[in-house]
């Protein structure tokens, strides 16, 4: 077999009702093999009906391109081929824009020149065939186990929302996510994803390219499908508004860690699914009109989930799980600190973290690039300078913390 490397979509099969095998194959890779196959599986929490409606059919073949992402940035391959359906051009470019912008970390990690590489195949004759069925008016919101999830959720109740929660695993459950989902006395699905494990392996073994892909936009791919076999009209995420903003220029263009969370991303996935899936489920983020600072003053006033929630991804990989809720190390810890200062009281946070993060010296690194100080804005889900620069500004009025190291340290900047 010769010629370049080849990534190809092989399609999807539904096994033992509630199990579904997503294959993905690439041929000609730079490695010492002339083809390598992998299989993803989908776990669902019930039995899947109407198995060959076209509506269902529709969402899987859209879901194995969003999964198919994590074994295509293994070798960044020029050629994709899709088997088991065609896209529309319109399609095509949804995809492109999805792979290019999801994987802009990525490519600037690996230093990797996406310009024109993602070139997703497409049918001019391609038929797009959009379902008139109808939902039931209740909504499905993704828990992640952060403040950002709590606060969403407790939004919603306000709202008098009908709504369920979600949750996507991997091989097991999250038990963080699982304390946050039971103090919120919701109904819960849970999903189950599991990774070929050859993937992790050439991960392991530094074989093609790594980094981070665009884990919310495979959320709300999933998300749908569940909307779709479960019976619900609105799809509900917790992206705020510091979401839409980049971390650096990468060959000329915004490199954006938290793309998919971000509202042009929002945009995009709503105008597909009405285009080209159906114009009865709704895709919207509850707290997307919030800055860091309201959801975290929104939070401070919600103390049955504080011991029991973490923002620390640490506790959120997929091989290993921290035993601890906080590292109280990483930009995530110390942001979450940062942000939720001003509303809490010392005590309480020490509570949560174990520890006072703005008298912790070994931080200042980390605390530059959350001011904006240094380097570039942290490949984190994390807020803007001006969160960070807010709180910090009501710290200074505060007692408690006006004296701590890093405060300090932001009074003599400015």
């Amino acid at each position: 077999m010769e010629g370049p490397t080849v990534f190809i979509f092989r399609g999807w099969k539904i096994k033992k009702s509630n199990e579904i095998i997503f294959s993905y194959q690439i041929d000609n890779p730079p490695i010492n093999e002339k083809s390598i196959l992998f299989k993803e599986k989908i776990i669902l929490p019930n039995q899947i009906s109407h198995q060959n409606s076209n509506l269902l059919t529709n969402v899987l073949n859209n879901l194995s391109l969003i999964l198919g992402i994590s074994y295509w940035k293994l070798f960044s391959p020029k050629t994709i081929e899709i088997k088991h359906f065609s896209l529309s051009k319109e399609q095509a470019k949804f995809w492109n824009i999805v792979y290019t912008k999801g994987l802009g970390e990525f490519f600037y990690q690996n230093q990797i020149n996406y310009r024109k590489l993602v070139n997703f195949p497409f049918n001019k004759k391609a038929q797009i065939k959009l379902s008139k069925k109808k939902f039931t008016p209740r909504g499905l919101l993704g828990v992640g186990g952060g403040k950002d999830s709590i606060v969403a959720i407790e939004e919603l109740k306000k709202k008098k929302i009908n709504f369920h929660l979600f949750a996507l695993y991997h091989s097991k459950k999250n038990q963080i996510i699982e304390n946050v989902a039971k103090k919120s006395n919701h109904p819960r699905l849970i999903v189950y994803r599991i990774i070929d494990q050859k993937l992790l392996d050439f991960n392991q073994k530094k074989i093609g390219y790594n980094g981070h892909v665009p884990f919310s936009a495979t959320l709300s791919f999933v998300q749908l499908l569940l909307a779709v076999l479960y019976d619900y009209q609105s799809l509900y995420t917790a992206n705020e508004k510091s979401a839409n903003e980049g971390n650096l220029i990468y060959l000329n263009e915004e490199i954006n860690h938290q793309w998919s969370k971000s509202e042009e991303y929002e945009k995009l996935f709503n105008h597909y699914i009405h285009e080209f899936i159906t114009p009865n489920i709704n895709y919207q983020s509850i707290i997307r009109h919030l800055t860091e600072n309201q959801i975290a003053e929104k939070f401070s006033h919600l103390s049955k989930y504080f011991f029991v929630f973490s923002s620390c991804n640490r506790n959120f990989k997929i091989n290993h799980q921290s035993n601890k809720l906080w590292c109280s190390r990483c930009p995530k810890c110390l942001f979450t600190y940062l942000i939720l200062a001003p509303y809490l009281s010392k005590e309480t946070l020490y509570q949560i973290f174990k520890k006072n993060l703005l008298n912790d010296k070994s931080l200042l690194p980390l605390f530059q690039q959350l001011l904006g100080k240094e380097g570039n804005k942290p490949f984190e889900c994390v807020g803007t300078e001006k969160d960070v620069q807010k709180s910090l500004s009501l710290l200074l009025q505060n007692k408690d913390f006006k004296n701590d190291y890093l405060v300090k340290f932001f009074r003599n900047e400015i």
